[in-house]
């Protein structure tokens, strides 16, 4: 019996304290709203003060992310332009170089010819300049040395009449064909890695 009794006991003791759950939270609700009641005013500038701070948060990230793209792509337009310029800048010196070693070619001057491959190479900023012979491939005049006298490898068209150049993934190549009198004497290669520009 007296199990009974005490077990009958915390059962009431148990739905007694879930009732006085259930009315602390109606109770606490109740309390909340009362309070938006008797301060209106005040709550609505808090939630106006908590919608314009998420506003300007949102306002501020939308504006920093156009800001970093348009830096991203002024970036990139720079470089662009930057590489377009130094290629068009080496086509040109290319073409002047080109004079100059055909007029060394038809004196056959190859002491000459050197020298002015080594300072051009230094001007330029060209990471390689080669003189290849269109007749059998073969490179006669390298600002490497350990080419002169190899047979060109890589692919190329050796019956072009004016200037040319070639993009690839690390170098820009730029082919200018030096006139003889007649016929082609030689294909001027300048070759700069991309890699390398600065």
């Amino acid at each position: 019996m007296d199990t009974d009794d005490k077990t009958n006991h915390d059962e009431t003791n148990e739905g007694l304290n879930q009732e006085k759950k259930a009315m602390g939270n109606d109770g606490f609700i109740h309390r909340f709203l009362a309070f938006i009641k008797k301060h209106f005013i005040i709550a609505i500038l808090a939630v106006a003060l908590i919608v314009v701070i998420i506003w300007y948060s949102a306002k501020n990230k939308a504006t920093n992310e156009r800001a970093d793209n348009r830096e991203t792509e002024l970036i990139l337009k720079h470089e662009t332009e930057r590489h377009t310029m130094q290629i068009n800048n080496l086509e040109f010196a290319s073409i002047v170089f080109s004079w100059a070693v055909r007029s060394e070619l038809l004196r056959d001057n190859q002491e000459n010819l050197n020298q002015l491959l080594t300072i051009f190479t230094q001007k330029s900023g060209a990471d390689l300049v080669q003189l290849i012979n269109p007749e059998n491939k073969e490179i006669l005049l390298s600002s490497d040395k350990k080419f002169e006298g190899t047979i060109y490898q890589k692919e190329l068209n050796f019956n072009i009449n004016e200037s040319a150049i070639i993009e690839e993934n690390n170098s820009v190549q730029i082919l200018t064909p030096v006139m003889g009198f007649n016929t082609q004497i030689g294909i001027l290669i300048v070759e700069k890695n991309k890699t390398l520009e600065k």
